[in-house]
């Protein structure tokens, strides 16, 4: 999983949970240079610093140097986002993908692409970016609190608002999407105020492991 670098926290980038508005307060607070380059260029007319996502700016890592905080959202309404994010309208066609790594051919205007959603960021459930000592917030409830506590300036931009059709749901689909993301739900539940630390993880949670740089010892004849 992958974590925005910032200096006392290790914030979790969870797909429409509000990462494109973390990168962007992450780049302005805590990375000069870059914020530079970004208020010093060049848009085209209706975009701006704060119009344009910056994921790819902001310094990330893969591995949590410092505590974790993470902003979870709730799993239906994120599953809707995500939906409409990869440009998909067919809800079982896209369940099945999720629970079977069936692939969805998507054509595009220039190609066609292959999805496989069970592997797509934008569908992961959410705890899985969740250790047991986590800060938890709710998005967007508690964006400002979650705002506050990483050290980003108020007021926050918003950025990559969904904008394309979104699916409806019938409740036998929704029941799906809580079965599929029944850890999430329990984990969304449990955020009953800013910042707790609940300890809930994935049933099959495991600490992060770094890669063990081993040193050459060296040619000794």
């Amino acid at each position: 999983m992958i974590y925005f670098i910032t200096p006392n926290y290790s914030v979790a980038f969870i797909p429409k949970a509000g990462c494109s508005t973390l990168s962007r307060c992450v780049i302005k607070a805590f990375q000069p240079h870059e914020e530079r380059l970004i208020v010093n260029g060049a848009y085209p007319t209706g975009h701006g610093p704060d119009t344009t996502m910056w994921q790819g700016f902001a310094k990330k890592e893969k591995y949590p140097t410092h505590p974790t905080l993470a902003l979870i959202r709730e799993p239906v309404s994120r599953f809707i986002s995500a939906m409409s994010q990869v440009g998909l309208l067919d809800v079982d066609v896209a369940l099945d993908s999720m629970l079977n790594s069936t692939p969805i051919e998507k054509q595009g205007p220039r190609h066609t692409r292959t999805l496989v959603l069970s592997k797509n960021q934008h569908f992961v459930p959410q705890i899985k970016w969740v250790h047991p000592d986590t800060k938890l917030y709710r998005f967007p409830d508690h964006l400002t609190e979650a705002a506050v506590e990483i050290g980003f300036a108020l007021p926050l931009p918003t950025i990559n608002t969904a904008t394309r059709p979104k699916p409806t749901l019938t409740p036998a689909q929704e029941e799906a999407v809580r079965q599929f993301y029944a850890e999430d739900i329990t984990l969304y539940d449990s955020i009953i105020q800013p910042g707790i630390v609940t300890g809930i993880v994935t049933a099959n949670y495991a600490p992060p492991v770094p890669p063990q740089i081993i040193e050459d010892p060296g040619y000794e004849p």
